[in-house]
């Protein structure tokens, strides 16, 4: 099957900086027997910036739209005409893929409409943050999800989210949804042990990561236990440009013998140092899946998360770990206390999930069945 992939989230020589999860599905879409073509697109500021490559599997190129919103219709418009400019033969395809509902899928729904293309739509964090600012454009929306041939969802809140949304229109569209996760490289599961006592945070330190992945809460959390007389130690891994931001935080708060910052490990290095901690805490909001949480278990570690994105939904009823409202510092600090105070409890059911092989859903060979009958 020739399918086209319609992207803005693909690592290309325009921008490299993205994840590697729209990635690493066309790659996986291709075990799946399939001839892939996609198109990467890269919004820019700056209407005189215009960039367009072409290759023999896919285009890069550039689409001019205004940040936060702004003249919104007008950047959904300018997409389509630059993706039509390309004289793509869309004939060629059997299918589309649009990789995100309420900026590629727009783009879809035109080509459905002018070629008679059937197409799929994923479902995306940043897309619910677009239907809550933009409600004017949900029935478009619903337009695209109704006409579409399967829907996409990472993580299983998402229909929830969905359903919220749509309402009495959910019922004709539940029936299209399928769950798709994110690959996560399948490795052996640890289990082991564990030899002290401290928590781990990894991430990214982006300025503009450090108010998404929500590291201020956390510290006010461990501050607070401090001052109820519970001492917790934790570990950040990461480095970037908002490391004195961090190091201001833990200044403030007076964590100076409690937060250390490890710096920047490599991925093989950070999966073998999971398996010593006693407890993997990220609050991350938005989080559109975070693979660092399954790789957390893998390593046969419990885990603090967010409640409503990243994976929630996936473990909910195995009690592998704790979600909490990001933003009530209550609840972290809850989820603290009860993990150490249960924390044989938590760890073995991290042991009986791993017995049940869970990491295989999120294998190539898994997702590549699901993608298999992509129409």
């Amino acid at each position: 099957m020739n399918v086209l992939h319609i992207t803005y989230d693909y690592p290309d020589s325009i921008n490299a900086n993205k994840t590697n999860a729209v990635k690493n599905l066309i790659d996986i879409s291709e075990e799946a027997n399939n001839n892939n073509f996609y198109i990467s697109l890269n919004r820019v500021t700056n209407p005189k910036n215009k960039i367009i490559r072409v290759q023999d599997q896919y285009i890069e190129m550039t689409t001019f739209g205004l940040p936060r919103g702004l003249f919104f219709r007008y950047t959904l418009s300018n997409s389509i005409n630059r993706v039509i400019s390309t004289n793509l033969d869309f004939n060629n395809f059997d299918i589309i893929h649009a990789h995100k509902l309420t900026f590629e899928g727009v783009i879809a729904y035109y080509l459905f409409n002018k070629y008679n293309k059937p197409y799929v739509v994923s479902v995306r964090q940043s897309d619910f943050k677009v239907l809550k600012y933009k409600p004017s454009l949900r029935n478009k929306y619903k337009n695209i999800l109704i006409n579409s041939s399967k829907i996409f969802i990472i993580s299983p809140w998402m229909r929830n989210e969905l359903m919220k949304v749509y309402r009495n229109d959910f019922k004709g569209l539940s029936k299209k949804i399928v769950l798709l996760p994110n690959y996560v490289e399948y490795k052996k599961y640890y289990y082991e042990e564990k030899n002290n006592d401290i928590f781990l945070m990894v991430l990214n330190m982006k300025k503009r990561n450090i108010k998404i992945k929500n590291v201020e809460n956390v510290l006010r959390a461990i501050k607070n236990l401090r001052n109820k007389g519970c001492v917790i130690k934790l570990d950040i891994i990461g480095d970037g440009d908002a490391k004195k931001v961090i190091e201001a935080m833990i200044i403030k708060y007076k964590l100076a013998n409690q937060i250390k910052l490890v710096g920047a490990k490599n991925h093989s290095e950070i999966i073998e140092i999971m398996k010593k901690y006693k407890c993997f805490i990220l609050c991350s909001y938005p989080e559109t899946f975070g693979m660092v949480y399954i790789e957390a278990l893998i390593s046969g570690i419990p885990i603090i998360y967010s409640k409503n994105t990243g994976i929630y939904g996936y473990f909910n009823d195995k009690d592998i770990g704790i979600s909490v409202n990001h933003k009530n510092i209550y609840e972290i600090e809850e989820a603290i206390l009860t993990i150490c105070r249960k924390y044989e409890y938590y760890k073995n059911n991290v042991f009986l999930l791993q017995c049940e092989d869970f990491a295989r859903k999120f294998s190539k060979k898994c997702i590549s069945q699901l993608y298999t009958d992509i129409k």
